[in-house]
């Protein structure tokens, strides 16, 4: 893959649509746009009007040229390409999501809500807990494996772009959260198209290992990150010489950290194919872990681990069918697969102070969802918050 290198671009306008070959620039309010593509360009204009003259008009024409072959950008449609990040002033019209009407099939959505039953009910009253509130709810786990809707692609070319009208109260928990946008399309959905098959390797893994004992392991999201779910894996019961469910990991980083802390099995839980030539750790997709609960061939855990992977869960970015409860439902059945006294170790985007979507991307967690996905887990142990924003948790069962 060839080294992604950044274009900066800065513009002196109000408003910019580059969409083809046309364009209007009036105006003093900055714009910026920063993009990563394979070729570093730095370009600066400014005061430009509709009275400059022809030569900075022509100017302005090849700029938007090698614009255009750098890559579309729609600053009106609220989407941009994943390899991309746009920055600029006035964000409102970039922002400031609004409910895509249209039609959807809700059909597989009320057989989702109804085997879900009150774990889905995110209007439930909690009590005090030490970090945000406490929720119970009666969870039926042989209706949550057994619901094929769950674990259902979107069977779209295209990942979707807006949350869908019908739905919007659903997602958003009755307008509790603010939605932004934040587009990706990366269909892995049990199978990777144009993509290899990630092998892991003994070798690969006890390298990892060591970087981790040295506090030196990037992982996927920095050291500080790495460090954090290290020291939260600390604090986790059953972990040591445990059977440990991992939620989400395409490169083994999560699991030699689990390794570190002295697990005795692995089995990891991953969208897409994962070949593990690591005697202690197996790898499945959903629909195999679903058939084997179904089965009872998987077992219990001691514990559960997962780091920036349930955030994801419904929102159609990885090919997965729309659910507005799919990052619930994944953490429950992850405990409705765990042994009593286990525990969950979490790390997702946490502020408590502020519950948001990035839609179609991501969600960060604060004192509104946070509560509900954590559904019938006991609060146990915070980490520290490190540089970045995974801030993990420590739940017991």
């Amino acid at each position: 893959m060839p080294s992604k290198r950044k274009v900066s671009m800065n513009f002196d306008a109000s408003r910019i649509q580059a969409d083809g070959l046309f364009t209007h620039i009036h105006g003093n309010t900055p714009f910026k746009i920063l993009m990563y593509r394979g070729a570093k360009i730095d370009m600066s204009l400014y005061a430009c009007t509709l009275k400059r003259t022809a030569k900075v008009s022509v100017y302005i024409f090849l700029v938007l040229i090698a614009w255009k072959c750098l890559g579309n950008i729609y600053t009106k449609t609220n989407f941009y390409e994943r390899n991309q990040v746009i920055d600029y002033t006035d964000k409102e019209s970039h922002f400031g999501q609004t409910p895509s009407s249209g039609t959807f099939d809700l059909s597989p959505i009320e057989f989702i809500r109804q085997d879900c039953g009150e774990l889905c009910d995110t209007d439930r009253p909690g009590t005090t807990g030490p970090y945000f509130d406490h929720i119970t709810a009666k969870i039926n786990c042989n209706a949550l494996f057994t619901n094929k809707y769950i674990d259902r692609e979107h069977g779209q070319k295209k990942a979707p772009k807006e949350i869908p009208k019908v739905l919007w109260n659903e997602f958003t928990m009755n307008n509790r959260l603010e939605v932004v946008s934040y587009y990706f399309d990366e269909h892995s959905l049990g199978k990777r198209k144009h993509m290899s098959v990630p092998i892991w390797t003994q070798s690969e893994v006890n390298g990892l290992i060591s970087k981790a004992k040295k506090g030196r392991l990037v992982g996927n999201y920095g050291v500080n990150n790495t460090n954090a779910l290290r020291d939260g894996l600390k604090h986790a019961p059953g972990v040591k010489n445990g059977r440990v469910l991992v939620i989400g990991s395409v490169k083994p980083w999560a699991e030699a950290c689990v390794l570190e802390a002295g697990a005795r099995e692995i089995v990891t839980l991953e969208y897409g194919k994962i070949v593990s030539h690591i005697p202690n750790v197996k790898t499945m997709v959903p629909y195999e872990f679903r058939m084997a609960y179904l089965n009872k061939t998987l077992g219990e855990f001691d514990a559960v681990v997962t780091f920036s992977s349930v955030e994801h869960s419904g929102l159609g970015r990885y090919g997965d069918a729309l659910n507005p409860w799919g990052d619930i439902i994944a953490v429950a059945r992850g405990w409705c697969v765990t042994k009593e006294g286990g525990s969950l170790t979490i790390g997702v985007e946490y502020n408590n102070n502020q519950d948001y979507i990035r839609f179609n991307a991501d969600r960060c967690y604060g004192k509104i969802r946070y509560p509900y996905l954590a559904t019938n887990w006991n609060q146990f142990y915070r980490g520290y918050s490190g540089k970045g924003i995974q801030r993990v948790h420590v739940f017991t069962k």
